[in-house]
């Protein structure tokens, strides 16, 4: 009897471990879909490659950028720096300037000590920044490399299927139990 209990408290254990580790894996799988497909919702994830905006965004925090209206002095931004090969960045404006019927931006990282050295043109703008969870971005960094990306598609797939053929081969034997049983009758 003790033994039939350690049993069923381990097969529960088991079974709570191999629901975490899909769920675990399902959701990086939605993440690094999210950062890798261009969806049109207006949004964009990214990670932060480096420490320009620190602390406010941490290296390897995780961005989620959204298109707006309009943008104002104090909003971080993400935009095409035209300087650096069209690279992204993302710096805190600190000043709107207008002149000859162009606006543009001034911006700096918040741990830079001087300004960016040009202005960002309206049309350069990705979006602003909504929302950041650091660290994060390196996680979803490693997952975008082929052998944890397949890992993180191949793992959950492959714990569905053979869950999935233990519950069949179960039935499969009910059923000859059954037939069995139904024969000897006879």
């Amino acid at each position: 009897m003790l033994r039939k209990k350690k049993n069923g408290k381990i097969k529960t254990l088991l079974k709570c471990l191999e629901l975490s580790l899909v769920l675990i894996l399902f959701f990086l799988a939605v993440l690094l879909l999210v950062t890798v497909l261009p969806f049109k919702t207006g949004y964009k994830a990214l990670t932060v490659q480096s420490g320009s905006m620190t602390p406010t965004l941490p290296t390897g925090s995780l961005i989620v950028i959204a298109t707006q209206p309009s943008y104002q002095i104090g909003d971080v931004i993400t935009y095409n720096n035209q300087l650096e090969g069209n690279e992204l960045t993302t710096h805190r404006i600190y000043q709107i300037k207008k002149t000859n019927q162009q606006s543009f931006y001034l911006t700096k990282g918040d741990a830079n000590n001087g300004p960016d050295a040009k202005g960002v043109l309206p049309e350069q703008i990705i979006g602003k920044v909504v929302f950041h969870v650091p660290g994060l971005g390196y996680l979803i960094n490693i997952a975008k490399t082929p052998p944890v990306f397949l890992t993180l598609v191949f793992v959950p797939a492959g714990l569905i299927i053979a869950s999935e053929i233990k519950k069949i081969k179960k039935e499969v034997k009910k059923i000859r139990a059954r037939k069995k049983r139904l024969a000897k009758s006879l």
